[in-house]
């Protein structure tokens, strides 16, 4: 249900219209599972993590594994916050 009512939170916190932000985070978050399919479409036979070490620009690689951990670990805690 959080996911209906996120409008309405957002207004509540920044007293003014949020869907505008909301419908751009929304197709920002679309392009970026597009983006995932099409690398794993691509290399079929590897992980997130080694498709990021494949690419060519070794920092920006090094940075993405990094989002990627640090999100993971913030989505277990959030999950496990929540069953308690």
């Amino acid at each position: 249900m959080a996911v209906i009512s996120l409008p309405y939170d957002v207004f509540h916190k920044s007293k003014t219209d949020s869907w505008l932000s909301i419908i751009l985070s929304g197709i920002v978050v679309q392009l970026l599972i597009v983006l995932i399919w099409l690398m794993a479409k691509k290399y079929p036979n590897s992980t997130l993590f080694g498709i990021t070490g494949m690419q060519k620009r070794r920092s920006a690689s090094g940075r993405v594994k990094r989002l990627l951990i640090r999100n993971i670990i913030r989505t277990c805690l959030g999950v496990m916050q929540t069953t308690d």
